[in-house]
Parts: structure tokens; C-alpha cells; sequence
């Protein structure tokens, strides 16, 4: 790893972004965060060396620990210890019951409230030996990662029998200081800024001082088969598949009933057993009226099908109820489920075969089985759509417990749902499955009507389906929430143009990129605006615009080829073509305007290459055919 950044800014090498991407793409795979690092501790051997101690003091739990806190808990001049864990148990407490003939000094200091904070936090407290040494110890905030440790200074004593004096220093700008002698050992002082007198603490009430009772250390089996209630429900995605006559079918969960889709193979055994055990409670789903879709992902031949006769016989072996669906994933199909999947965690795992999930009546996936599905979970499982975060987590939970309800901590589940909604919906849209995309940004706005990036995106999808009434009532409203959203009103002049109002459409992208000077998209859309109002040398620098704010924006550069080719600068044109070319081969619209600008020179040889290496690229390009055509009838001319 790279010297840590506070920001991308402070990293001046560039690298720490980069290989702080590739730590975590290796923990999200499972390279780390196992949960089955057993715990560590280390004896201090006089400042000298470190030796483990781990078994011997029992620290060793496989807990997957995260915080540590310290404190006399049962108050026998000992040091006891509080552990917080990633996963079960969250917390564990540990007494220290070693045999203890030490001496011990604990002191609680209170600030005056003026001078010095009223928890003493920076108060530095001496301890003089009889024998010369010294023991320093600071009250700090915060002990560790995550954890504070009690406010009481513990000072442990060995063998020593006599201290010369105990000396506080207190944190404020005159450091003022307080000095005591004659101070006993093994015992517990209250200190007071400005009181020359140690007042010995209270006795705590029996109550707090209960023991607990000793569980024992317990590891569970390792296994892939898990039941994952969804802390945030969102819609499931459609399903491309196949039918069992190999017909293109696609699954909808917005069908206002429940669905659970099953993944199984022919010669996956547990996978046959699940169908088996959740046909023989068919009664009690049917009655619920939740559809079973089994969908088999056995490996495809040579031909891209696999051996369709041997799932109908599978199918039928099995004698699975009439009313279920069946079907076929291909491979790209498969993956694409794995990726849903896999967006709802941080760490990435792949789905084991048999795989369940199940989906609520209102089109909300609400749990994951990696394993077989149990047909009583199921029942159970459906009644979980619910739109209370409160409620979920208290369904997602894997043992018993109480769920805080603090305002905040509302808010920061609110916005853990949010960023998963966003980063689902918008892998969606790059995904290219408009309507799932429609359907997440929709079902986001529902829950957060005023936040204007959704509203943004829709009306982009909405542009992109040339819903035009529904992309400006949603570009509108983006704008109308948050009017300095360059992407929206990048949106609205894209909106404009499909109406060709190409003047209002300038004037869109021109707002756009006073808020935003690098918005390469604006740039060029602007460009071809002002090309479409016959604006040549306008469009030309709008183009170069985008080029150098994205150099790798081959559109923009395209059409940069394109507009210096009408000012009629054809050499520079053609550079910037053949530089598209090398770096995007499969760009059509570059190999068209290069064989364009070739016509215009006479070299209808080279310009009927260049059409055709569109039309290879994109057979239905209409003006490669059209120019191909022409050309070809200038060359027999």
C-alpha cells in the first residue's frame, strides 16, 4: 500500500486511490474478513520484547474481533476486558480471574468545568515509586479502534509497597498541578481540580457488580447454505430465460404475487431433494398463491442448448406439480443473476446450486436461500415485505435481540438503503435494462421524493424510450429540487433537441456548463446543436471542448472529424478519424465520415473500404449504406 491520502487530492503519486480499489476488490473476495481469525495477545516483556499469550490467557476466541475495552468491571483491583466483534457475539466480556498478590492505585478525576473539561479528557497523572521509577499515565478519549476504555485511571503496582507521591497535571493553559502524599495503596480516590483533599469513591451498588455466567467457546461448521433475509428490499430485476421449448421468455415480478425462483441443476442432488420436499408442500404454497419458477442452469452444448430432454425427463421423474414454471439460464444469464446478487454485499460469494429467491407480492426481493429452501421458511419468509427499516432489521437478525430505534440511527440505515438502491439502479441503466432501471428509480423517488438525482436519471431512460412528456415532467422536477444539477439541465437540452428546439436546447447545455466547465457530455451535445443551426465553427470548438475535457470521449471526437471536414479541414479531419479508428475499432460512425471525407477527395476506392468496414461493424448503418451506394455508382460512372 501507497502513504495514506486524506483525499485524492493529497495523493501525489496517484496510487493510493488505485491500490486502495485493489485491497478491497480482494477483501470482497473473501481474502480477508473470514471470521475465523482467532484473537491475539501480547505480553510486553520490559519494553524489550513481545511474547504471545494468546492461548494461555484466554483471549483466543475466534470472534472475528474488532474493539477492545478495558476496565476493573468487578471492581478486585484487576484490569477485566469488553470485546465488540464483527459477528456472533457481538460483545464479549472477559474477567480476569488471574491470582493477584499486586498492589493497585485507581483514580477518577473531575475537571472544574472552567479551566479543564468536566471528564478531565488530557489530564496527565504521575505515580513516584519508592524505589526511584515513575508510572505516567494520560486520560484519554477513545482507546483504540471503535472503543473507549473506562475514565478511571487504572495503575497497577506490582509488588511495590510504598508510593513517594502521586502529581496531576491538569489539561489547561496554565497546567496548573496538584501534588499528594501519603496516598494508600489499593484504593479507589475521586480527584477534584482545586480540592486538596483524595476523596475515596463510593461503593458501587451489588447490582452492577453481577457476575455473568461463562459460556463456551463454540465454532460453527463452515457452510454455503444460508438463509439472508434482505435489510433492504428492493425490486427484483426481470429474468431472460429460456422455456423448456427453448422459446426467449422473460420473468416480471410486478405481477402482485409472491415468486420464489429456484436455481438447480439435473445432477445436483440437493438440488433435486429441494424441488422433491417443496412439491410435497404444494398444498400450502398454492394456498398462499406463491408461484415457484425452477429455472435449471445445466451447462450448454456445442449448439449454445443444453440437452433439453434430459431436464423435461429430470421434470418429470420428480413428478413436480403442473402449475410451477420451468425453464433454462444460459450462461450471460447466470452471471447477470450472480452480479444482483452480489450487489446486496460487501463480500462477494458465489451462489451455490441450489439457490432460492424469493420475491413479495409487490415485486420487492425480500430473502436469499444459498442452499435449499425450505418450504415452511417460505411461508414465513413472504410475510417480510415491509417498508419499516426497523422491521427488517429485527427479520434480519440471526438470533434474538432489541433493535435501537434512535433517530440517527434511523437516518443512517436510510442512507445505507439509499446508496444501495442508487448503486443497484444505476448498474441497471448501464446494464441497459431500461425498464428494471425505470422500475429502481421509481421505487427510490417513492421513498425520497425530494432528492433530484433520481428524478434525473429517469428522465433520461424516459429520453431514451422517447417518452418525451414523462422525461421533461421528470427533468423539470429534478431541476425544480435542485436547479445547480448540470445533468439535469444537460438532460433538458437533450430533450429540447429530440423536439428540435435546438435554441432552447443551447441554451440548456450553455447553463449546464457554466455549473460544470468539465461536462464533456454538455460540450458535445452543444456542439451538435449549434452544427444542427448550421453553427459550424461554434460546433467545431464546442467539440474540441468535450475532446479535451474527456480525450477519450470518441463521439465527441468523431464529430470534432466531422465539423473540421465541413470548414473544409480535411487533413486535420482525417488524423483525428484514423486516431478514433486505432484506439475504437468498432466505432462505425468513424469509418463513415473518413470514407466521406475520401468521396469528397475522389478517392472512391478508399472510401468504399471505409463503408464497408462500417457496414461489417453495423450492418444496418443507414448512411454508410446510403453512402456506399453512391459511391459505388460514382466509381462505375
Amino acid at each position: 500500500m501507497s502513504q495514506t491520502a486524506d483525499s485524492q487530492s493529497s495523493d501525489p503519486t496517484g496510487s493510493w486511490q488505485r491500490n486502495r480499489d485493489q485491497l478491497f476488490e480482494m477483501i470482497m473476495h473473501g481474502r480477508s474478513f473470514s471470521g475465523r481469525e482467532r484473537n491475539c495477545c501480547f505480553l510486553n516483556t520490559d519494553g524489550k520484547w513481545f511474547a504471545t499469550a494468546s492461548s494461555l490467557s484466554g483471549f483466543d476466541f475466534p470472534d472475528d474481533g474488532r474493539c477492545i475495552a478495558t476496565t476493573d468491571w468487578d471492581r478486585d483491583g484487576d484490569v477485566d476486558v469488553w470485546t465488540s466483534n464483527r459477528s456472533a457475539p457481538r460483545i464479549r466480556f472477559l474477567r480476569n480471574n488471574a491470582h493477584r498478590q499486586n498492589a493497585f492505585l485507581q483514580f477518577k478525576l473531575i475537571g472544574d468545568g472552567v479551566t479543564t473539561n468536566r471528564d478531565a479528557i488530557g489530564a496527565r497523572l504521575e505515580v513516584s515509586l519508592h524505589n526511584g521509577k515513575r508510572i505516567v499515565k494520560t486520560l484519554r478519549a477513545g482507546e483504540g479502534f471503535l472503543s473507549q476504555s473506562s475514565k478511571s485511571i487504572h495503575v497497577g503496582l506490582g509488588t511495590e509497597s510504598q508510593i513517594d507521591q502521586v502529581r496531576i497535571v491538569w489539561p489547561n493553559s496554565q497546567h496548573s498541578e496538584q501534588v499528594f502524599s501519603n496516598v494508600a495503596l489499593n484504593q479507589r480516590y475521586v480527584v477534584t481540580q482545586g480540592n486538596a483533599n483524595l476523596s475515596i469513591e463510593s461503593a458501587v451498588p451489588s447490582a452492577s457488580l453481577d457476575s455473568f455466567a461463562a459460556t463456551p467457546l463454540t465454532t460453527l461448521a463452515a457452510t454455503d447454505v444460508a438463509r439472508v433475509p434482505m435489510l433492504t428490499q428492493l425490486p427484483m430485476p426481470q429474468l431472460d430465460h429460456l422455456s423448456l421449448q427453448t422459446a426467449p421468455q422473460t420473468i416480471s415480478f410486478r405481477t402482485q404475487e409472491p415468486t420464489l425462483v429456484v436455481l438447480w441443476a439435473t445432477w445436483c442432488q440437493p438440488c433435486l431433494a429441494e424441488l422433491t420436499a417443496l412439491a410435497n408442500q404444494e398444498t400450502q404454497l398454492a394456498a398462499k398463491q406463491i408461484r415457484i419458477i425452477a429455472l435449471c442452469v445445466d451447462e450448454a452444448s456445442e449448439s449454445g442448448l443444453p440437452d433439453m430432454q434430459s431436464i423435461r425427463s429430470a421434470i418429470a421423474k420428480l413428478d413436480l406439480p403442473q402449475r410451477w414454471s420451468f425453464g433454462w439460464l444460459a450462461k450471460n444469464q447466470i452471471e447477470f443473476v450472480q452480479q444482483v446478487h452480489d450487489h446486496y454485499f460487501f463480500l462477494k460469494k458465489q451462489l451455490p446450486l441450489p439457490s432460492g429467491f424469493l420475491v413479495s407480492a409487490s415485486g420487492n426481493l425480500v430473502a436469499i436461500y444459498r442452499g435449499p429452501a425450505d418450504g415452511d421458511q417460505v411461508l414465513q419468509d413472504i410475510q417480510l415485505d415491509s417498508t419499516d427499516g426497523l422491521v427488517r432489521a429485527q427479520n434480519a437478525s440471526c438470533f434474538a435481540g432489541t433493535v435501537l430505534s434512535h433517530p440517527e440511527l434511523r437516518a443512517i440505515a436510510k442512507q445505507a438503503d439509499k446508496q444501495l438502491a442508487y448503486r443497484l439502479a444505476t448498474w441497471l441503466e448501464s446494464q441497459q435494462r431500461t425498464d428494471d432501471a425505470i422500475s429502481h428509480f421509481q421505487a427510490m423517488i417513492s421513498q425520497n421524493p425530494d432528492w433530484a438525482i433520481p428524478y434525473r436519471h429517469l428522465a433520461k431512460l424516459y429520453l431514451g424510450q422517447n417518452r418525451l412528456s414523462e422525461a421533461n415532467s421528470a427533468v423539470q422536477q429534478a431541476i425544480k429540487l435542485d436547479d445547480q444539477d448540470a445533468g439535469a439541465l444537460n438532460t433538458l437540452g437533450l430533450i429540447f433537441s429530440q423536439q428540435e428546439n435546438h435554441q432552447a436546447a443551447i441554451t440548456a447545455f450553455r447553463r449546464a456548463i457554466q455549473l460544470d466547465q468539465h461536462f464533456a457530455e454538455s460540450h458535445n451535445n452543444l456542439g451538435a446543436s449549434l452544427a444542427a443551426t448550421g453553427q459550424i465553427n461554434a460546433a467545431s470548438d464546442a467539440f474540441q471542448n468535450a475532446v479535451t475535457a474527456d480525450p477519450l470521449f470518441w463521439e465527441a471526437k468523431v464529430n470534432l472529424g466531422r465539423a473540421l471536414a465541413m470548414q473544409g479541414k480535411r487533413e486535420p479531419a482525417i488524423r483525428i478519424l484514423r486516431d478514433v479508428i486505432a484506439n475504437d475499432p468498432n466505432n462505425a460512425d468513424a469509418f463513415v465520415n473518413l470514407g466521406t471525407i475520401h468521396a469528397q477527395q475522389g478517392k472512391l476506392q478508399d472510401a468504399i473500404l471505409q463503408f464497408e468496414s462500417a457496414l461489417a461493424i453495423n450492418p444496418q448503418h443507414a448512411e454508410a449504406l446510403r453512402n456506399l451506394k453512391t459511391a459505388k455508382q460514382l466509381l462505375r460512372n
